[in-house]
């Protein structure tokens, strides 16, 4: 399962601290993930990488095709 969360891909994943050192990161566990980089290769491939929300595939989709722009491929690289 997907999710947006910082440092995990998934949400049944669970970050454990193992030194009070990192205690002040404990507040920031449930933060939104730094999303998603995106990229156009000299062949006009649309490739991304990162942790992307749940829904990034279907807007990414949406806010394309309102441009006139229509996505072709397997999610993580298109042409």
């Amino acid at each position: 399962m997907q999710a947006d969360l910082l440092w995990r891909g998934s949400s049944n994943q669970k970050i454990h601290l193992l030194s009070q050192d990192v205690a002040h990161l404990r507040a920031s566990l449930d933060s939104p993930g730094v999303g998603v980089e995106l990229r156009i290769g000299v062949d006009a491939e649309l490739f991304w990488a990162g942790v992307p929300t749940k829904d990034f595939v279907g807007q990414l989709r949406q806010a394309a095709e309102r441009r006139g722009i229509t996505l072709n491929g397997q999610p993580g690289v298109w042409a």
